[in-house]
Order: structure tokens, then sequence, then C-alpha cells
């Protein structure tokens, strides 16, 4: 009887985090803030995710996410890199949007799905129209 509720337990543990509910970034799955068009301007970052700015966390359906204070400003899912420096590796290229041409503080959030767990990146960045950071040969670093 107690074998038997040790595999329900199990059972139970590893269904709750395949089918765990990541953040509210993305209701859609397709990579894109939900509501750009309520929005002027917009830039671009490619990141990667690290905790000491060179080994690269990141796998299929984690994703960032953008924020100026708690209003939400972008999202990106992670993409593997299938060549140059970091082939193998997963970034995140997401478009950010703002009414402002500039000076807004952008900060950042990492949502690893494994173990469904969000994540306060340390940087922060100012919002800049038509904006370019970082690109898969030299991308922008996140780290938590």
């Amino acid at each position: 009887m107690i074998k038997n509720k040790s595999y329900r337990l199990i059972i139970a543990l590893i269904v709750g985090f395949v089918f765990a509910d990541p953040p509210n970034w993305d209701t859609n799955g397709d990579g894109v803030l939900d509501n750009y068009n309520d929005y002027e301007n917009n830039g671009s970052i490619t990141a990667m995710v690290s905790t000491d700015g060179s080994s690269s966390f990141g796998a299929s359906g984690d994703m960032i996410a953008c924020f100026v204070g708690d209003e939400q400003r972008g999202v990106g899912l992670a993409s593997s890199v299938p060549f140059g420096p970091y082939a193998g590796t997963y970034q995140f290229q997401m478009m950010i949007y703002s009414n402002e041409v500039g000076g807004e503080a952008l900060t950042f959030q990492y949502y690893n799905q494994s173990t469904d767990t969000v994540y306060d990146l340390n940087e922060s960045l100012e919002f800049e129209i038509n904006m370019t950071v970082g690109d898969v040969f030299s991308p922008y670093s996140l780290t938590f």
C-alpha cells in the first residue's frame, strides 16, 4: 500500500512539472508581446542568459520578458543557435515596445520551464527607439 502511494506521488510531481503553467508573458505562444500594437516604437535585443556571463542557460520552452516597472514590454522564446561561436546554446530574440523615443528603464526576467521558476535578471537597459542590442555572434548577456 505504501509503495503504491509513493508511485502516485512521484507521478503527480512529474505531471505537475510537465504541465506547469508558465508565466502569463505570451498567452498565444508566438514569441511576440500580445499587445504590441498599443505602442508606437520598438527596438530589439538578442540575449543569452547565464549565471556567470559566459555559460549559457536555456532550453526549448524557456522565455525571457522585458518590463518597464510592472508593465511587460517584450517577450522572447528560447531558440537554439545552429552556427557561430554559440552553436548548440540557446539565445532569446525579443522586440521591446514603447511609446517613448527613449529613457525608459528596462528590466528583465527569465522563465525556466523545466523548474517552473521565474528569475529576476541583474541587468537593466535604457530604451531607445530602433535600438539593436546584441546579435547571434555577440549576444547581450543577462545574468541571475
